[in-house]
């Protein structure tokens, strides 16, 4: 599993939330020592500095427990069913004519075999307080199921421009489990969003992936 240390959002995501956590914190110790005279300096500085790795020790845990539940996330078998019966599904929909965004729901075997999923993922969403949940193709990086059926749903990551397509470009490139910075994502009504993305593989082969969307208010939460 790709460690915090390894993803270019350490520096910058996680020193932007420590930096927005702690403001209130200074201030206060400002206004306190302000008030109370410079003998308290010292003691305000060590409690800044110990709440602060507070702070961080509880935003890396955070993301790495992102990190760990998308991977178990592609390695569930009931994902790699949902991968291979909608792939084929999908198929089978664009010979029928029913393909491009929303419109595979109007294929029935498709939205059936989606709403057997979707019901998991609901409980999965719920449980581990993710804002939206993704499986994708292995070779466009079609998003074949959404929690939230938002209008990304049915489009193909390799002809986007997003975070969420880059994180599944690099995804498909290593293998590997990749995590984007925050930015602000047009389909979610442009909030910003943290995107995770993960490897499906049955018996050593690539055969889609899983991703999950985190909001800001779930990391809000935290701080």
């Amino acid at each position: 599993m790709a460690g915090l240390k390894d993803i270019k959002l350490k520096p910058k995501l996680t020193g932007l939330f420590l930096l927005a956590g702690l403001i209130p914190l200074v201030v206060i110790a400002w206004l306190s020592v302000g008030i109370a005279g410079e003998g308290l300096v010292h003691e305000v500085k060590m409690e800044l500095e110990a709440v602060r790795e507070i702070k961080k020790a509880q935003v890396e845990s955070f993301f790495k427990e992102r990190l760990g539940d998308t991977e178990v996330l592609g390695k569930m078998p009931n994902i790699i069913g949902a991968v291979e019966e909608l792939t084929s599904l999908a198929r089978e929909a664009k010979t029928n004519g029913f393909y491009g965004g929303k419109r595979l729901l109007e294929y029935p075997p498709y939205k059936k075999a989606f709403d057997k999923y979707v019901a998991f993922l609901e409980y999965y969403q719920k449980t581990y307080d993710y804002y939206d949940i993704f499986i994708f193709s292995h070779d466009r990086g079609t998003i074949l199921l959404s929690v939230e059926l938002e209008d990304d749903f049915g489009t193909d990551m390799n002809r986007e421009k997003t975070h969420l397509a880059d994180a599944w470009k690099k995804m498909k490139e290593t293998r590997g489990t990749v995590i984007t910075d925050m930015k602000r994502y047009a389909p979610s009504k442009d909030a910003p969003a943290i995107f995770v993305v993960a490897p499906v593989e049955k018996n050593g082969e690539f055969i889609g992936a899983a991703g999950v969307q985190i909001s800001i208010e779930a990391i809000n939460d935290i701080m």
